[in-house]
This record gives structure tokens, sequence and C-alpha cells, in this order.
């Protein structure tokens, strides 16, 4: 492959081929995240301690295997590719998983939950750190990695939306409530095979560089982690990624809990609501396409934090009932989370490139594992400490809170992820890597691969 073919813009049939396993895999986030623990405490004898148990192991094997995996594949060569082939592992891995979860037996033990829910982590981790990693080989300017990660989220996105809107049609068409999740995994399944094989069939990875070596001696992995260490703008995009995921881990744990105990929303309500902050974000993201084609996306982003906060500090004044007060915000901070998810993904996959030209290595596995990671532990963290520290303060959902508590969830809900907002606005405000610097690092690697 020749270098200007290599640094040429991807057709739009590559675009729309990268996005739509997103889509797919989108589907049972739904399900797994917030309907499995209800589901299988209904439908076998576990207890809740043990189906908590379960999910905990499961997310420490997930994040435990995230550098392994990068680094497998980094220095791992297979002769179908860099990217793909672990792609396909990761859908062999989590299809059956997902399948065996959706059909629980009454007798169904600790055990066999935690290990199906791990298969279905591993896989998960298998396809989504080189899924991330393709996305930033494919599209090497600027202007085109935020289209990538702009399609990619936006699939993502529409894949959330649908997989709340299933229930109801599933139910419509007279499916069981019970047979809900099961349907749903299939219907996934189908989707997520179309989808990626188009992808891994059609689509054509970079393969100009070599794979790096497989054998490291502690040295060289000492080095290694030092040279990650002191890439400033590695760490610098990784901890303010970490600020972002605590402050929209907070929203989103405690989210269902303002809704129904603060502003006391009907169902119907609620699901309106989270309805039309997903569709705004979807709806947002071709605008900040647009801006990022003419301005500095760093800079991008942190107007969208500050749109974003400034908005949320009004949601603690809001009485009960103030639902198209609540709906304009979540209008307001819907377009801004399509920031949140298309230009930090674009800034770290130009970080990638800082580093390919620094180390003359290739090491987006291990990079882009970190980032998952990292995004990971932010969000158990948030859940960690959000409950736990709303319940000290006497909040219970579903009961007759006193005022003193609604407010205490109103603040924590809102002002606590603006603060850490705020972390993200210091962290990036000088950040290294502009577009103008961005340029300059692709003309060099371009002039390095031509000699």
């Amino acid at each position: 492959m020749s270098a200007s073919t290599r640094w040429s813009v991807r057709s739009r049939r590559d675009l729309t081929l990268y996005a739509l396993p997103g889509l797919a895999t989108a589907l049972p986030t739904l399900p797994v995240l917030v309907l499995l623990p209800q589901y299988y405490a209904t439908a076998t004898t576990l207890s809740l301690a043990s189906i908590g148990l379960a999910l905990l192991i499961a997310r420490l094997l997930d994040m435990a295997t995230d550098p392994a995996v990068g680094w497998l594949m980094d220095t791992v060569p297979t002769r179908w590719g860099r990217r793909k082939p672990w792609m396909l592992l990761g859908g062999l891995f989590a299809a059956p998983a997902l399948i065996v979860l959706s059909l629980p037996s009454a007798d169904t033990t600790l055990f066999q939950l935690a290990l199906f829910l791990c298969a279905l982590y591993v896989g998960w981790t298998f396809f989504s750190i080189p899924y991330n990693a393709l996305g930033a080989e494919l599209a090497r300017d600027a202007y085109e990695r935020t289209r990538f990660a702009s399609a990619r989220e936006a699939a993502t996105l529409a894949g959330i939306v649908l997989a709340s809107a299933l229930p109801v049609v599933l139910k419509a068409a007279g499916v069981v409530t019970e047979d809900q999740f099961f349907a749903i995994a299939i219907i996934t399944i189908v989707t997520g095979a179309i989808t990626i094989t188009m992808l891994l069939a059609v689509v054509q990875e970079d393969e100009h560089v070599p794979p790096a070596p497989v054998h490291q001696t502690e040295a060289q992995w000492r080095g290694f982690f030092a040279s990650l260490k002191g890439n400033t703008p590695f760490v610098v995009i990784l901890s303010a990624w970490f600020f972002n995921g605590l402050a929209n881990g907070t929203g989103t744990v405690l989210f269902p809990f303002f809704l129904s105990d603060a502003l006391k929303t009907t169902d119907q309500q609620k699901n309106l609501l989270i309805f039309l902050y997903f569709f705004c974000a979807i709806a947002g993201l071709p605008i900040w396409l647009v801006l990022s084609k003419h301005f500095d996306k760093a800079r991008l982003w942190l107007c969208s934090i500050i749109i974003v906060s400034v908005t949320f500090t009004t949601v603690p004044f809001l009485p009960e009932g103030a639902v198209l007060e609540f709906g304009i915000i979540c209008v307001i901070t819907g377009v801004c989370l399509g920031a949140d998810l298309a230009l930090p993904a674009s800034l770290f996959a130009d970080v990638t490139d800082w580093d390919e030209l620094q180390t003359k290595r290739k090491r987006r596995g291990i990079l882009y594992s970190s980032w998952t990671l990292v995004a990971k532990l932010s969000l158990a963290l948030a859940a960690g400490f959000c409950l736990p520290l709303v319940g000290a303060l006497g909040f219970t959902p579903g009961a007759d809170n006193t005022p003193e508590a609604l407010t205490a969830l109103a603040v924590i809900y809102a002002l606590l992820p603006v603060s850490l907002k705020m972390g993200v606005l210091w962290l990036m405000w000088r950040f290294p890597i502009t577009t103008k610097a961005h340029r300059s690092i692709q003309r060099r690697l371009e002039v390095r691969e031509r000699a």
C-alpha cells in the first residue's frame, strides 16, 4: 500500500459499514446493564447479593483483560489482519453468552451466572478495543477522524434508543415480558452477524506497518510503561476522560431516581425524557461534526462542557412536576452529549498518531485498551460512590423522602458532575495537540513512511 493510498479519504461506504456494528452492539446495553439484575432476581433462586457478586466478578475480569487484549492485538500477527480477527473472536465469545444469559433456569447458580457474564464481557472487550482502534486507522485526517467517531457514536445511540423502544414493540407483537430479553438477544445477534460480516468482508484495514515484536523483556515492559507515562498528551486526555466519565456516570446512575422521586414524573414522562435526551444527542452529532471542520476539536469539546455545566446548575432549583423545564434541559444537554461522545474519541485518535511519531511503533491496541479501561473504571466508581452517598444523606428510593433528602439528591445529581467537568476544563484548556499541530504530525508520519 502506498503512502498516498493510506492517507486518502475513506468512502461513505467504508464510513457506513464501519459505523453499523455500533448499532448492533448497543442493543443489549439496557437489558444487560439495567434489566438483568431484576430479571434474575425474579426468574431464578439467586439472591440480590449473589447477582451483585457475579456482576462484580465479571466487571473486575473485564477491566483486567483490557491491557492484555490491547497487547495481543499490537504484538501477535495474524494472516487476516491486525484488528479484524480479534473483532470476530469477540463476537464468537459474546453471542452464545448473551443467548445463555437471556434464558436463565430457576436453578441457575452463582458460578453459571458469573461464568457467562465473564464470557460476555470478555467477548465485548475483544470486539470493542480493535473496533475503536480500526476507526483511528481507517481515518487519519482530523476531520475524517471526527466523521468516523461521530458515525460510530450515532449508530450506538440509535441502538440504545431502539433498545428502549423494543420492549414496547415486542409487547405489542405479543411477546410476553419473560421472553423479551431472549428476543432482544436474537435481534442483536442477527443484526451483529450481518453488520460485522459486512465490515470484515468489505472494509480494508491498514496493514502497512508491521506488528511489533511478540517477545518483551522485563526492561522493555518498564520502558513501555515509562513511555506512556511520559507522553503528556496521552496522560492529559486520559485524565480528562476519567473525570468526564465520573461526571457522566454520576448523572446516569442518579437520573432515574431524580425523575421518579424529585420531579415525580410518570413512567410515560420518564420514557419520553430519556428518548428526548438520546434523540437530541443523535441530532447534535452532525452539528459538532460541521463545527469541527472549522474550529479546534479540544476547544469545541470545552465549549460543550461549559454549556452543559451552566445548564445543569439550574437543576437543583426545579420544583416538583417541572417536566417541561427539565425537557428543555434534556434538549440542551442531549445536543452537547453528541460532542462528548465524538470529540474526545477523535482527540484520542490524534494522540495515538503522536505516540506513533515519538515511539516509531504502532501501539493503538494497548492505547485503546487504556481508554476503555478508564471509561469502565470511572463508571464503576461513580455508581459505587454516588448511591451510598445519597443514601447516607437520607434518600430512600420510592419512599416519602424529606425535602432535605430530595435537595441532597438534586445537588449531587447536578452539581457534582458540574464540579468534575471543571476538572476536565482545567486539564484540557491547553491541550497541546491542536488541529494545526496534528497536521504537522500527519506530515511527519507521511514523510517517514515514504522514506
